[in-house]
């Protein structure tokens, strides 16, 4: 799994990917130097428990995740995040009476 983070991250040009978490959650990746990776993580070789992925979020929260906590990783704009925008963003033209499918 790090290994194809890793990938991701690198590719030129960046696509953004998602992480899909066991616990249902998405993580979106907008930008690749929003990924931090490690190998593995404990005090020792015998204590190390996976590797680890940090995250920078847009608004500034970084969060950390195990490995194994990572079910599947997506290419492009996950299916659900896509759709929570495109709600967020019709709230906010009814609010500001902008027409369905944006300004002409």
């Amino acid at each position: 799994m790090i290994e194809q983070i890793r990938h991701l991250q690198a590719a030129k040009p960046f696509e953004p990917f998602a992480l899909e978490l066991s616990s249902g959650r998405i993580v979106q990746i907008y930008e690749p130097f929003s990924v931090a990776t490690r190998d593995s993580y404990g005090r020792s070789p015998a204590a190390s428990s996976g590797a680890l992925i940090g995250v920078l979020h847009a608004s500034g929260a970084f969060e950390v995740l195990a490995t194994s906590q990572i079910v599947s990783l997506s290419v492009g704009e996950h299916p659900s995040i896509k759709a929570k925008r495109d709600r967020q963003m019709e709230h906010y033209r009814k609010i500001i009476g902008e027409p369905e499918g944006g300004a002409s």
